[in-house]
């Protein structure tokens, strides 16, 4: 006998999936190999050396480096615009994502990327 679909069939189905995605990815990626620290402090320091070239082309063109919380204008902007800011925001960005995905478990960062994906 078939049953209906319906928004309640669906939720279900889903999370059934999802429980069967999080036991296989963590089966498999669940536990930490033992280079994973030194990756972590890799990252770590990526991201410094990256803070330290973006203070360096701040002090050395006399940018203001702008805030978050002033109002955004092309002006205020322009330091981000600065090639030597734009490859260390790059190399953050990066690096960032990729803690994230090292130090949050595998289910949790599986589970927030399947939210991402737009189903239009």
């Amino acid at each position: 006998m078939s049953h209906p679909v319906t928004t309640q069939n669906t939720a279900a189905g889903y999370a059934s999936y999802l429980r069967l995605v999080f036991v296989v990815t963590y089966s498999f990626f669940g536990r930490a190999l033992p280079d994973t620290l030194a990756e972590l402090k890799a990252l770590a320091n990526i991201i410094q050396s990256s803070v330290e070239q973006i203070e360096a082309a701040v002090t050395a063109n006399s940018f203001t480096f702008p805030s978050p919380d002033s109002t955004f204008s092309l002006e205020t902007e322009a330091p981000r615009m600065h090639p030597a800011i734009l490859s260390a925001g790059s190399l953050i960005t990066s690096a960032a994502a990729q803690l994230m995905t090292l130090v949050r478990p595998a289910p949790v960062t599986l589970f927030d990327t399947v939210l991402q994906v737009n189903a239009d």
